[in-house]
């Protein structure tokens, strides 16, 4: 299955992240970022209909963003490689690069994304 590419944004703080891949399907879902050697700063992946995710078989640390249905953030987490993260009531989790910066960002914030146009 084809998988898009987005920008995920924040009202206030502008582009926070892109490309970002989304996972839709079970596969993509299942396997995630295992297996990859280093995200690129400001990369991530997407995963929808989870609340809870593993660092198993990862070679990096990454940064965990886990949002509401609709898009509000939950919870902020750092996952380190063989780790596990999860908010009981999300429904999106965003996995990004390490070296991506979302110090700005805060619990109870909004993101939107849209198709990434580099």
């Amino acid at each position: 299955m084809f998988l898009e590419r987005l920008r995920i944004q924040h009202e206030t703080l502008g582009t926070v992240a892109g490309p970002v891949l989304w996972a839709r399907s079970p596969w993509h879902r299942f396997w995630g970022l295992m297996g990859t050697r280093r995200l690129p700063a400001g990369q991530g992946l997407l995963l929808e209909r989870t609340n809870a995710v593993h660092g198993f078989f990862m070679r990096y640390p990454l940064h965990l963003v886990f949002l509401s249905r609709e898009h509000q953030v939950l919870k902020i987490a750092w996952l380190k490689p063989w780790g596990l993260s999860m908010a009981r009531s999300a429904y999106w989790v965003l996995e990004l690069s390490p070296d991506t910066a979302i110090s700005g960002l805060q619990v109870g914030d909004r993101l939107t994304w849209d198709a990434w146009a580099p």
